[in-house]
């Protein structure tokens, strides 16, 4: 079950991984990050991440980019060409200028302390030779105070950055397409009849740093059947129709702001044809507080290959019911191997009775408000009596890790950003919200 995808990933995108070193393939380095930091942007074309810690005055970033290096100018000399294209204010102090050793091979690293500039700033360039006449600059930026508190992060940050090869990573990502369009091809009524059985109720809770415990911040209710893609317009519907599928049923209810008290209910129905072939869904959101409300519908589809259209396409409508405004549908051509909106719901439970392997979808995802197509990479791992899977999505590293039991049951979820989601019932959670007037 992958909550984040239509409801909480807004809550932790931006917010550190999880415990496995960050991996970014598109700029082709590994890292551990710091506790406190995150990845807070990405891009595939140009190659680049931008990894944040601290805060307020003492916020630092550091810039990973890949470029090539078709004159084969040395590490030193590409370092020195970055610094001079940078205008330094006076009494700028060169605290380092030296050659690195960084996963065996020799780069070189240079570090200015802007003592003349209001925020003291500290300017730092990494720069790493890589194969194929290529290279990664590692750009940093931070105060005087920021280097003061967090200098010995970033260092260690940077001490552990691991080179990827960039045919390695090639070959693991066509094994692990091979492994998505083997599942996604053996998608009928009968490998999908075990998860037509769930109808689970599943509590959610927030980390809170300052009371070191975890505070109940929404439910959600969960069930699968059988049905046509028409039940979607009524969600109650459960008629049988020769045009049946899968059916993914899911109400939600977060209290995403408590000291305003703003509360966020959602109810969606997620259909895929038992090929996987063919989607919709239909989800509503209601966003209150104080009788003041805002309800917003999204419906998705996807439109086949025809005729003068030889690539499968989806369209995605979103509509502000309360102002009664229509956002201008989104509607990009379908990329393989291709994962239905319904199986993000269900797909731990879908891959635990796979061995150790890891999948590579392209799906699509709006949470923030930004429609887009992204990557999404799941990993399985068994274990004597549990099944677990990582997930991440684009280059942001873990965001998820799903514990499943042996036989394939939702246990328990654990989001970056401290988010969790537990396995639970009607009787366990009313008890809970119902004093709250919130059941």
């Amino acid at each position: 079950m992958q909550l984040v995808q239509s409801l909480c990933l807004s809550l932790i995108l931006g917010t550190s991984a999880l415990s496995a070193p960050y991996q970014n393939g598109s700029v082709g380095f590994a890292a551990d990050i710091p506790e406190d930091a995150s990845v807070t942007a990405s891009n595939a074309n140009p190659p680049s991440c931008l990894i944040s810690g601290g805060q307020d005055e003492h916020v630092w970033h550091i810039r990973f980019d890949r470029g090539t290096n078709p004159d084969l100018l040395t590490p030193k000399n590409i370092a020195l060409e970055l610094k001079n294209k940078h205008t330094e204010a006076n009494g700028t102090e060169i605290v380092q200028n030296q050659g690195v050793v960084i996963d065996g091979a020799t780069g070189h690293w240079i570090l200015l302390h802007e003592k003349g500039s209001a925020s003291q700033a500290f300017f730092g360039w990494l720069v790493i030779p890589t194969k194929g006449e290529q290279y990664i600059v590692a750009n940093l930026l931070t105060t005087e105070s920021g280097w003061r508190m967090h200098g010995k992060a970033v260092n260690s940050l940077i001490a552990s950055i691991d080179l990827l090869d960039p045919a390695t990573l090639i070959q693991e990502r066509l094994t692990s397409i091979e492994h998505s369009t083997n599942l996604l091809n053996s998608l009928n009524k009968s490998t999908l009849s075990a998860l037509t059985s769930i109808d689970q109720w599943r509590r959610i809770t927030m980390w809170n740093e300052q009371n070191q415990s975890f505070d109940d911040i929404g439910y959600l209710h969960i069930v699968c059947w059988e049905g046509p893609p028409s039940a979607l317009e009524e969600f109650e519907a459960r008629n049988d129709s020769k045009d049946a599928g899968l059916i993914v049923s899911v109400q939600t209810r977060l209290v995403s702001d408590e000291a305003k008290g703003i509360v966020v209910d959602t109810i969606a129905q997620f259909w895929m044809s038992f090929d996987g072939k063919r989607e919709q869904w239909k989800k509503q959101t209601k966003r209150w507080m104080d009788g003041a409300q805002m309800l917003e519908s999204e419906t998705g589809i996807l439109l086949p290959a025809k005729l003068g259209q030889p690539r499968t396409k989806l369209r995605v409508f979103s509509e502000n019911l309360t102002s009664m405004t229509i956002e201008a549908p989104y509607e990009v051509a379908v990329e393989s191997p291709w994962l239905p909106k319904a199986l993000h719901w269900v797909l731990p439970e879908l891959l635990a009775a796979r061995q150790d392997a890891r999948f590579f979808w392209k799906t699509f995802e709006n949470a923030g408000g930004m429609n887009q197509i992204t990557t999404r990479v799941d990993t399985v791992e068994r274990a004597e009596r549990s099944v677990t899977i990582e997930t991440s999505f684009g280059e942001q590293g873990v965001i998820l890790e799903t514990t499943l039991s042996k036989n394939g049951t939702f246990i328990s979820q654990t989001q970056a950003g401290g988010l969790r989601i537990e396995q639970s019932s009607k009787q366990a959670l009313e008890p809970i919200w119902a004093p709250r007037n919130l059941w």
